[in-house]
């Protein structure tokens, strides 16, 4: 395995995108998407990347890439097609410290992006290590039929269990062994189906007695 899966915490953290085209809005919007501060390097921007600097979301530098452009942020990511660009950025970022992604160059990474599946709290990242991204999000869409949002209430469920085995002092392989239950596909088919008196069944039958489940839109 030649690359480590890490899940950053960007949020209110100073990121820049170098390059204003297609593929800089869809690092913008993942960026965004997780609360990073974000801002532009580019000459031109499409209209939706200028959408988003007039609404205050995005900051814009209309030039250029220039040596120092990278100071003050924690992650970079160059979407330009300008392999003297792309190198000068990776450069920099490898002086500075600071992460660096360059499309369709992974010579150049020190991370890559993965294609990515969100369910609520779940997030699933497919990454190919940079061999074909493309394939790496056709995965992403395949697993989009099963990966149902009854997955996200099953982690409702295992929030307020962990805090009970937390408190009951379980081993970590016991916590293992009860986690793996709630996985089961009968319990996963009484959620998709609103069978909650089945869902109350099965987690009594993992705890060894009746626990109350989160109230609201999924457990009466």
């Amino acid at each position: 395995m030649q690359y480590l899966p890490v899940v950053l915490d960007l949020n209110r953290r100073p990121c820049v995108v170098i390059g204003g085209g297609r593929v800089a809005e869809q690092k913008c919007d993942t960026l965004l998407a997780v609360g990073a501060d974000v801002a532009i390097v580019s000459p031109a921007l499409t209209p939706p990347l200028a959408t988003l600097v007039a609404s205050g979301r995005v900051k814009h530098f209309q030039r250029g890439y220039r040596p120092g452009d990278l100071a003050g942020y924690v992650l970079a990511v160059v979407a330009t097609d300008k392999p003297a660009v792309q190198e000068a950025v990776a450069r920099e970022a490898r002086e500075r410290g600071v992460l660096v992604n360059v499309v369709d160059r992974p010579e150049l990474c020190t991370f890559l992006m993965p294609a990515i599946l969100v369910r609520d709290d779940i997030l699933v990242a497919v990454s190919t290590s940079g061999s074909c991204p493309g394939f790496a999000a056709a995965l992403r869409d395949r697993m989009r039929s099963w990966l149902g949002p009854e997955y996200a209430i099953a982690l409702e469920i295992a929030r307020v269990l962990r805090e009970r085995w937390k408190s009951k002092r379980l081993t970590m392989d016991e916590r293992r062994r009860r986690a793996e239950l709630l996985m089961d596909e009968n319990f996963l088919a009484a959620i998709r189906c609103g069978d909650w008196l089945a869902v109350h069944s099965h987690v009594a039958m993992i705890e060894g007695e009746e626990v109350p489940l989160p109230v609201g839109d999924h457990c009466p």
